[in-house]
């Protein structure tokens, strides 16, 4: 009698544990969505350092007019 409640439980454990085919394509999916967003990544951090640099850039210029305008005002 407990030797069939052993094999019922290890025959259940076996059925609730995924099964390696699906843990391989599982991990195949996550392997390939790290790296799509690794590349997602990389490509918003190129355009972040554009931004700044375009910023630096205006506030360079913007920082300029104003000492120009306060010296023509005489400030």
């Amino acid at each position: 009698m407990a030797y069939g409640l052993v094999k019922k439980a290890e025959k259940d454990n076996v059925e609730a544990e995924p099964s390696l085919k699906y843990l391989k394509e599982r991990l195949r999916k996550l392997q390939t969505e790290k790296a799509d967003l690794l590349l997602q990544a990389k490509k918003l951090k190129k355009v972040a350092r554009k931004r700044v640099k375009n910023l630096k850039k205006e506030i360079k210029a913007l920082r300029k007019k104003v000492k120009y305008l306060r010296e023509l005002s005489g400030s």
